[in-house]
């Protein structure tokens, strides 16, 4: 949301045809900077995503040929203890960064890792170990199926994780 383009060219429906209207450039940018109902700042939403991204390929150099699947904010790879040391560290740094800029901000720590509404702690920015899996399916980007025993899981982006593996479940009983 906040990295849409500010500016646009103006489009409009007449005599059954569409027009459109480039903008002044300057113009825009200066009337969405000095804008009230601006509520996000462009900048934030390129340098947010470039040092996630940044902090991603960070952990796939890492594993190198252990490497099997990525998306915005997960890792797929083999070896687990192997990499070890690289995700305990980064989550150390990752976390005194994060205390470093709540004080210097004067924010509460334990905002830092909010809970979920069963009331587990989930700390911001740091990665987590989502579970050993037997099988590991992938169709593209935030879209792939593990298997650990006989439990199935299913992940497709914008699709209830339920919803996907209940039409699976389906359409496998009508073949």
């Amino acid at each position: 949301m906040s990295v849409t383009d500010i500016v646009r060219e103006e489009t409009e429906y007449i005599d059954d045809e569409w027009k459109s209207t480039p903008q002044n450039i300057e113009e825009e940018i200066s009337n969405y900077n000095s804008s009230r109902n601006r509520t996000l700042y462009y900048a934030w939403g390129i340098w947010v995503t470039a040092y996630a991204r940044r902090n991603l390929w960070s952990a796939i150099f890492a594993l190198k040929e252990d490497y099997i699947y990525a998306d915005t904010d997960s890792v797929k790879y083999f070896n687990k203890e192997k990499h070890a040391a690289y995700f305990e560290e980064y989550n150390v740094d990752v976390t005194n960064k994060l205390l470093t800029m709540a004080k210097h901000q004067k924010l509460d720590p334990k905002l830092l890792s909010p809970k979920t509404v069963e009331g587990i702690e989930k700390p911001m920015g740091v990665w987590e170990w989502e579970g050993d899996y037997t099988h590991f399916k992938t169709l593209g980007a935030k879209r792939y199926l593990t298997k650990t025993g006989d439990y199935y899981s299913l992940t497709v982006a914008g699709l209830p994780k339920s919803a996907g593996m209940k039409y699976l479940k389906e359409q496998g009983e009508n073949d």
